[in-house]
């Protein structure tokens, strides 16, 4: 360990390690990439894990992690990338990450983690976040989304997260990917969504209980959109010939479209005979 006290970048990626981390790894000082995904590591990561190294990046994914998240990394400021995805960490999502002045992506997508999502998570600097998969996170999404003013991706996937979408969210001005599939989140779709007309390629809303008419004349605003799901929820009305005509192969054409077909009269979505 002593030939790596220099050591600035670590990876290994697909190399089939198994075990624990060993201990005085994370003692390293230099060290600003930690790269160890897609491997079989278990256990827990130490609460000090390199916590006195100039991390920026620090991805894990696709191990065996458990235990909670290393407080560490809440702390280290140079942090700007940090993905734990696919593993089995648990416990709460600490309302620290959102104290990170540089970071700009965050991850914790597939794990066991629970409670609600703090507001102070929704931080300016976040561009990428993804909390899907831990059925154990609840509450609602918060109107403190609307202080991410750089988020680009947003994705809330497969947790118990309840009520509707806050109006903060649509004033977003970078907002490219919206994916809350898979929730409990209610209400209707407001005319707002029309505000993210110019950036917004990815709109899945589909596997909530949303409800109310489908807002046509907005959801013909999303001229960019590539993605827009809907289906099993509670919507009804119509997809509008208009957007219907956006159909097509192209980068800004619209490709996926879904709505429940009995409830929303579409003659182009993909879910549905014509």
């Amino acid at each position: 360990m002593a030939l790596l006290t220099e050591l600035q970048q670590f990876a290994a990626v697909n190399d089939n390690i198994k075990g624990n981390l060993p201990d005085k790894l994370g003692d390293l000082t230099q060290v600003t990439h930690f790269i160890l995904s897609n491997n079989s590591i278990s256990g827990k990561i130490p609460e000090d894990f390199l916590e006195n190294s100039p991390l920026e990046v620090f991805m894990v994914s696709d191990n065996n992690f458990n235990g909670k998240i290393p407080e560490s990394l809440t702390k280290i400021s140079s942090l700007y990338q940090i993905f734990l995805d696919n593993n089995r960490f648990s416990g709460s999502i600490s309302e620290d990450f959102g104290s990170l002045p540089s970071l700009s992506t965050l991850d914790l997508t597939g794990n066991r983690l629970s409670g609600e999502i703090p507001d102070k998570i929704y931080s300016g600097s976040i561009q990428n976040l993804y909390l899907g998969g831990s059925t154990g996170i609840q509450g609602t999404l918060s109107s403190a989304v609307g202080q991410a003013t750089n988020l680009v991706r947003l994705h809330i996937t497969g947790t118990r997260i309840s009520d509707g979408i806050p109006d903060e969210l649509f004033t977003l001005p970078f907002l490219t990917e919206l994916v809350l599939s898979n929730n409990t989140l209610t209400g209707e779709l407001s005319d707002l969504v029309a505000v993210l007309g110019g950036t917004l390629r990815v709109l899945m809303l589909d596997g909530n209980k949303f409800s109310g008419d489908l807002p046509n004349v907005a959801i013909n605003d999303l001229t960019i959109s590539n993605t827009l799901k809907f289906d099993r929820n509670s919507f009804t009305g119509a997809i509008s010939p208009s957007t219907c005509r956006r159909k097509g192969d192209g980068r800004n054409d619209l490709q996926i479209i879904t709505v429940d077909c009995n409830e929303v009269t579409c003659s182009c979505c993909n879910n549905c005979e014509e």
